[in-house]
């Protein structure tokens, strides 16, 4: 054997061991039985059961049919149970004759006749102003007395008061002053009963 032929042999002995190989690996791969990619996952559901066209009343009733068989295609961890209600009764609705109530019901203000004498400070709310107190309530009623016509003829067509807008009895209120407020005809009223006073007594 001469040097040349040397890697010559080696070349062709290393030719024959990969043609070997390819060939041992290729049918290896023969025996194996062929797998598509979508043998790995679960297969699809049926597409007459997914694009079914059925109402809300079928399906219902259909799912009431499979949960009493037992039917659970989809295995489902809660099965469905419908409810069985009785059949609505086909008499005729008689209609309960009930005698008539009558409830009284309190408005939460009270309407009274106008009050000319009314001392708003002592009377409702309580204030005292001790040893004097008698002098000028009598002070005021005294007052209210020389101006009656003018209380009577102000706003001549309201003829009624309402507690509407006074503090309730009890409450902190502080001691307040009510001048009579202005108004023509109880102005009038008041000067002809002041002229009538000076014709009759001159």
């Amino acid at each position: 054997m001469t040097p040349a032929t040397a890697p010559s042999i080696l070349s062709a002995f290393v030719v024959a061991i990969c043609l070997f190989v390819g060939s041992a690996s290729h049918a290896q791969e023969n025996t194996s039985p062929a797998q598509s990619p979508t043998d790995a996952y679960i297969p699809g559901p049926d597409p007459k059961r997914v694009f079914r066209l059925e109402s809300e009343s079928d399906l219902i009733q259909r799912m009431i049919r499979e949960s009493k068989t037992g039917e659970n295609p989809l295995g489902l961890k809660y099965p469905f149970v419908h409810l069985d209600y009785p059949p609505v009764s086909k008499e005729k609705f008689i209609v309960r004759q009930w005698d008539p109530l009558t409830e009284m019901v309190e408005p939460p203000y009270v309407c009274y006749r106008r009050l000319y004498f009314e001392q708003i400070n002592s009377e409702r709310y309580g204030w005292d102003l001790g040893l004097g107190h008698p002098l000028l309530s009598a002070g005021i009623f005294y007052f209210d007395v020389a101006l009656l016509p003018y209380h009577v003829f102000t706003e001549p067509l309201r003829r009624y008061e309402c507690n509407a807008g006074y503090y309730l009895p009890g409450d902190p209120v502080p001691l307040m002053l009510y001048p009579p407020n202005l108004d023509v005809p109880g102005i009038l009223a008041e000067a002809a009963a002041v002229g009538l006073c000076f014709v009759i007594f001159p």
